[in-house]
């Protein structure tokens, strides 16, 4: 049976809460770049109606405590859309849609399949849909070698049906800082997207009396169940004045407190990516890393190393801030490597991997 031409490209956004989390960040500067580069529709919830040019408004997606629990049943019948033969669809996140082949999606990573929500929306969907529109889709994007890696074994898909395309910066915004700011005292320690157990901050706490004579600690998280957790370990440490929590903060203001840090700090005991690393470099500020194959994979020549649950090594890894000769040299590296991250490159990247499980895509490439 001869495949039908592709006459329709769609982007799907659908699913994106309104907020600033690393996942919309992604979607919606991969959008940017494909709708510049693509004759291609950007599927959008209301909230995103004015950030791109070709649109179709669909009715916002369904959130119950900050978990999607799905989008509205009649969404595309509602929005005059139609998944027919001669189209495409790529979905900068996971959830694609059920029952649709020609589909690309993106998966970050399978951390769920070893750190389980508490929402049974978000556990079921994991479980049980996400596999069965990975298999079916034409092709899977992913962000490290790593994640390909674990994608192709926990969700049993061929790796040459999953493309690595890594996250993205916008390096006109993220940069260092032309002045650092003097108003913190003391400086002070940053913690980001310290949201879910797998994060670890809690060692981070556990470990106050290598770091907190000398620093505050910032700890940036949305208001999960987590952060109780996260304000209870800092209560029986009786760090309540040396610690301050951030939650929903601007893309500015969380540049700011990256370009003013002495050190970003992120022992996760797995990722997919490990953006945070990303950012703090970008602005010139060391990382501290811990030590699992993704951070290794990305960051291994520009980052200071810990092994979580080791308490040698995190003395280490603070006592290596006292080198300043090996700082300046992790700085350095840091940025040459943020400077691979741009979105244009990444957009790049991911034209590609589209062209190659959609070939017929070139029919409307505005930049053959």
């Amino acid at each position: 049976m001869k495949k039908m031409i592709i006459r329709k490209f769609y982007v799907d956004l659908t699913v994106l809460e309104n907020r600033f989390t690393g996942v919309s960040i992604y979607a919606k500067h991969i959008a940017a770049y494909l709708e510049e580069n693509f004759d291609c529709t950007i599927l959008v919830p209301s909230y995103f109606a004015r950030d791109f040019r070709h649109t179709v408004i669909c009715p916002d997606p369904i959130f119950f405590k900050e978990t999607l629990v799905g989008r509205s049943p009649f969404m595309r019948q509602r929005a005059g859309v139609n998944f027919g033969p001669d189209s495409f669809v790529y979905a900068p996140h996971m959830h694609g849609y059920i029952g649709v082949g020609n589909q690309v999606i993106t998966i970050h990573d399978v951390i769920h399949k070893y750190h389980k929500t508490r929402s049974t929306f978000e556990n079921t969907f994991n479980a049980y849909i996400l596999p069965r529109i990975a298999r079916r889709a034409v092709g899977i994007v992913t962000v490290s070698q790593t994640s390909r890696a674990e994608i192709g074994r926990d969700l049993q898909i061929a790796s040459e049906k999953i493309a690595v395309v890594g996250n993205g910066l916008d390096l006109q915004r993220w940069k260092p800082a032309s002045v650092l700011s003097q108003a913190e005292s003391p400086a002070y320690l940053l913690a980001v997207s310290a949201n879910r157990p797998y994060k670890n901050t809690t060692e981070l706490i556990k470990h106050h009396e290598l770091w907190s004579a000398r620093f505050r600690l910032k700890i940036v998280c949305n208001m999960a169940d987590y952060r109780a957790v996260l304000k209870r370990a800092v209560a029986a440490a009786g760090l309540q004045h040396r610690v301050d929590f951030y939650d929903n903060v601007s893309e500015d203001a969380l540049i700011e407190l990256y370009q003013n840090c002495v050190a970003a700090v992120y022992p996760s005991s797995i990722e997919g990516f490990g953006r945070p690393a990303l950012e703090a470099m970008a602005v010139g500020r060391p990382i501290i890393l811990s030590d699992i194959p993704v951070h290794r994979e990305i960051f291994s020549t520009s980052a200071i190393f810990l092994t979580p649950g080791d308490r040698a090594s995190w003395k280490r890894a603070f006592r290596t801030l006292d080198d300043h000769c090996e700082l300046e040299r992790l700085v350095a590296a840091g940025l040459v490597l943020a400077r691979q991250f741009g979105w244009n490159r990444i957009g790049q990247g991911l034209k590609d991997a589209l062209l190659r499980f959609e070939p017929q895509l070139a029919l409307l490439c505005r930049n053959p």
